[in-house]
């Protein structure tokens, strides 16, 4: 059974330094270029955006954290 994870947006930039991924790691994972995630965090990214990146940290989170 999948776990459902869910998360608020404004907690992301606290769960990356956390889990002290580089910008390039969630990138990549996103599919998306290393200044998209400089504007995500700058609260200036489109949603679909966010949407793919809320959705490459917590898969870190959980390869990290498997209880979360």
């Amino acid at each position: 059974m999948e776990t459902v994870f869910t998360m608020d947006p404004r907690r992301i930039p606290a769960l990356v330094r956390r889990l002290r991924v580089p910008q390039g790691e969630l990138a990549k994972r996103a599919g998306v270029r290393p200044d998209d995630v400089s504007r995500f965090f700058c609260a200036l990214a489109p949603g679909g955006l966010m949407d793919r990146l809320i959705d490459a940290v917590t898969s870190v989170a959980a390869e990290t954290d498997p209880r979360s």
